[in-house]
């Protein structure tokens, strides 16, 4: 068996006309036998786990993708239900990107999601959850947060941003974010995918009023 499936049948017999000879041959081929079996299902076992991990991840930036985002998130909320703890979700999107891209061409604007995917960890703590949803937008899912330290957070990634000149292929590039934010209140926001929604809600307010900014969702 390995990771709970046959994966062969093993038949022993002894030719050996001693009864007890046999029976130690039995013993000796079964246990060296088990030790075989055992390696290659640890082995196959160790393998899926990285497997497994590796389609937890966007290949691009190495941080989770939006499926795993989604599973930890629920995990997290579900946490946050029985312990009564604050818990926040930001969206984010850098703005004009499509500029970027046309500008300076898809790997430039490669390097540029690379960068900031490596901003959002440093500004994170690592019991954050940060994601790459796709293209280029980004989530933060932040247990133990409320409304004030979400703001901080999320005000440090967008001036960490603006602030930095991106300096790729010879080109110095600046951009902005674009964030929305939605924290669990256990009333009209309940779930997972509504907090996300609720966020991306924010977010979309956040590019109406001028992009470059920290929008909450409306209560």
């Amino acid at each position: 068996m390995a990771l709970g499936a046959p994966v062969g049948w093993l038949l022993l017999s002894s030719w050996l006309g001693d009864p007890g000879g046999g029976i130690w041959l039995y013993v000796y081929l079964t246990l060296s036998t088990l030790i075989a079996f055992a390696s290659f299902g640890y082995t196959l076992g160790s393998k899926q786990d990285a497997l497994a991990r590796l389609a937890a991840k966007d290949a691009l930036t190495g941080l989770v993708n939006q499926a795993e985002f989604m599973r930890t998130a629920e995990l997290l909320l579900a946490l946050s239900e029985r312990e009564w703890t604050p818990l926040t979700i930001v969206m984010i999107d850098i703005d004009y990107f499509k500029q970027v891209n046309d500008d300076y061409g898809h790997l430039v604007g490669n390097e540029i999601i690379k960068e900031v995917a490596s901003i959002l960890e440093e500004c994170t703590r690592r019991s954050d959850v940060v994601a790459r949803f796709g293209g280029d937008e980004f989530a933060i899912c932040l247990p133990h947060t409320g409304r004030d330290t979400s703001e901080m957070v999320s005000e440090r990634i967008r001036e960490r941003v603006q602030e930095n000149a991106f300096e790729i292929s010879g080109n110095s590039i600046r951009i902005t974010l674009s964030l929305g934010v939605s924290e669990y209140d256990g009333k009209s926001v309940t779930t997972v995918g509504g907090m996300t929604e609720s966020a991306d809600r924010a977010l979309y307010r956040a590019k109406q009023e001028g992009r470059n900014r920290v929008c909450f969702r409306n209560a």
